[in-house]
């Protein structure tokens, strides 16, 4: 086993699941964690660090009594939201007389309209758990379908591999 309160670590002993996920921790707006999923040999390791700070879980595939996957509506309220914000920058375009106030306005509905649109083609959101005999946790860079998918065959390639014969 490696001992992983030494800083070497060898390359390629962790594998991220995800992406790096921002999030408010708190009423402070200014106070943001940015999560992170990685998976070794034996166990997940859910790391939530901020300026200051990294907070470390690992979980024991032998611990994990459950993964729970719920899907989201995140996917269609952002979509919403970036039409509503492309409405209101395009219909004051239309009735602007300054050439430089249409041209800013039209820069920004055509963002935001581009930001929805990628949004909307990253896939379905959903949020994910693992449950174990002492807790429920959220893994927050598990925020997309398709990274679930990377998690779960993650999982069962190391769980093929423990089951096989020596």
């Amino acid at each position: 086993m490696i001992d992983l309160n030494s800083q070497a670590v060898p390359k390629g002993y962790y594998r991220r699941i995800g992406g790096r996920l921002g999030r408010q921790l708190g009423p402070l707006p200014l106070a943001i964690s940015i999560a992170r999923v990685m998976i070794g040999p034996d166990h997940i390791l859910l790391i939530d660090g901020g300026l200051v700070f990294e907070r470390y879980h690992r979980f024991y595939f032998r611990d994990i009594e459950a993964v729970i996957v719920r899907k989201t509506i995140t996917r269609v309220l952002s979509l919403i939201l970036m039409l509503i914000l492309t409405a209101l920058f395009a219909l004051p375009a239309v009735f602007v007389t300054d050439e430089f106030a249409r041209t800013v306005l039209i820069v920004c509905a055509s963002l935001t309209l581009l930001l929805g649109i990628i949004g909307w083609f990253r896939g379905p959101t959903c949020a994910c758990y693992i449950r174990t005999a002492v807790q429920t946790a959220r893994l927050y860079p598990i925020c997309r379908m398709r990274h679930t998918r990377t998690l779960f065959a993650a999982l069962a390639s190391i769980r093929l591999q423990g089951m096989a014969p020596e």
